[in-house]
């Protein structure tokens, strides 16, 4: 299940993530954000920066990484950015 929460408010999404991939995308995010893939155990914390275009422009937007193991084979993935991320590339 995807969730996302924008201006407070928790919001489910459709989400392009099958369940059959989802071990792939998270550990891409891991790899983005320098964490170990290997570990499936322990929590682990990261941080890794994406360029966005708004209207023309390209923005650097960091994000700041939490993956903490939950039920057997399940992996919680929570990716947050805070409101002062415009910084022009």
């Amino acid at each position: 299940m995807t969730r996302v929460k924008v201006d407070g408010i928790l919001q489910k999404i459709r989400s392009p993530i099958n369940k059959a991939n989802v071990d792939e995308v998270v550990n891409r995010i891991k790899i983005m954000a320098r964490l170990d893939i290997s570990e499936r155990r322990a929590p682990q914390d990261g941080r890794l920066t994406l360029p966005v275009d708004q209207g023309g422009k390209l923005y650097e937007v960091p994000f700041r990484i939490s993956i903490t193991p939950a039920r057997p084979a399940r992996t919680s993935c929570c990716a947050s950015s805070t409101s002062r991320w415009r910084r022009s590339i």
